[in-house]
């Protein structure tokens, strides 16, 4: 069982994660814009598998939905918590998988030019890596590490159902 200091660094792992892959999301769309000197070319933020014009929208909803679980999280209740040890295990397999195949991603791409490393995509790659540590951490993280008995509900404490009207009765 994890203490309140470890799950603590976890919560501050994860918005720490969420802040590296808002500011490469702001940096490659400030780039976009402006192309300041002091950032590396468009090119370099992105490996150009998915057009620039989908690849915005899927970023910006997913730094929204990694926001909601990073806040599920530092609240220590919610719906985006890992509450099942089985599922965390499967979370944490394939947030290793993720890294690990960045990795090797990596290794790849420094055998052939350019010479630079930014310009062999070390931007997206860090980005992937910090999804990778975010994922690893909601299942580390721990929630209820029990199954709800029957007839017990699966909405979390924190649900809209349960806020009562003020001033009480």
């Amino acid at each position: 069982m994890a203490t309140v200091g470890s799950e603590t660094s976890g919560v501050l792992g994860l918005w720490l994660c969420l802040a590296v892959f808002v500011a490469r999301v702001l940096g490659q769309f400030e780039v976009l814009l402006h192309a300041p000197p002091w950032l590396p070319r468009f090119e370099a933020w992105s490996s150009g598998l998915i057009p620039y014009s989908i690849l915005l929208p899927v970023q910006v909803l997913l730094v929204a939905w990694m926001a909601v679980i990073a806040s599920h999280h530092a609240r220590r209740d919610g719906l985006f918590r890992v509450r099942d040890p089985r599922n965390g295990t499967l979370l944490r397999a394939l947030a290793a998988i993720y890294a690990v195949s960045m990795l090797l991603r990596l290794l790849v791409t420094l055998a052939y030019p350019p010479h630079t490393l930014l310009d062999r995509g070390l931007i997206p790659i860090v980005a992937h890596w910090s999804l990778a540590v975010f994922m690893y951490l909601v299942a580390a993280t721990p929630g209820e590490t029990r199954l709800p008995s029957r007839g017990e509900s699966l909405r979390p404490r924190g649900s809209w159902r349960n806020i009562k009207p003020w001033p009480p009765p």
